[in-house]
């Protein structure tokens, strides 16, 4: 039979994890609503030079800039404050929205970045094939942040480096999509 003060021990624990738990939530939808407009910025203030963008900014640099700094704030998190996550999905929620919400940022400058109306099919393309594309390099640079944070929960070795395959491959998905459009464009489709 247990004693009363067992029992409180016993509530307080799980109220103690479901805050916790709580925490971790708001953690990571705080990540995913940060880390996509940020990165949008810095693209943006990145982009920012006469002559605009050259294929070979778009097809290497663009997307390593993309993909590092949509990541950036949730690799801090695991890296640094790795206790405030308690699930794995926290961090693939942190990560595949904040592409979401880098898409729907970058959607809405490209379909009101000039004064014409633009086309059905170009809103219709930025808010789907491209945040399909997005989510899924920031789930995939996710995926490495969450496989680092159960690694260090083990207490074996291997931090954030543990993280960098999976970084690169989003940031090779995002440029090969790059590549493509950069093709595409200059055989006269805008995207």
């Amino acid at each position: 039979m247990s004693t009363p003060h067992e029992h409180d021990a016993e509530e307080r624990d799980a109220l103690r994890g479901a805050g916790s738990a709580r925490a971790g939530w708001l953690v990571a939808v705080a990540l995913a609503l940060l880390g996509g407009p940020m990165a949008s910025v810095a693209a943006l203030v990145g982009s920012i030079k006469p002559g605009g963008w050259s294929p070979w900014m778009l097809i290497v640099f663009g997307p390593a800039l993309e993909e590092v700094l949509k990541s950036c704030l949730a690799a801090w998190v695991v890296d640094r404050r790795a206790r405030v996550f308690v699930a794995r999905d926290q961090i693939l929620l942190a990560g595949a929205w904040s592409g979401v919400c880098f898409a729907a940022v970058e959607a809405m400058m490209y379909t009101h970045r000039s004064l014409e109306a633009p086309s059905a099919e170009l809103v219709w393309y930025r808010w789907t094939v491209c945040v399909v594309l997005h989510a899924a390099c920031s789930l995939m640079a996710a995926i490495g942040l969450a496989d680092s944070w159960e690694s260090s929960r083990r207490g074996e070795k291997g931090g954030a480096l543990a993280a960098a395959p999976f970084l690169l491959a989003a940031i090779v998905l995002h440029a090969g999509y790059n590549a493509m459009c950069v093709v595409l464009s200059i055989r006269g489709y805008a995207m």
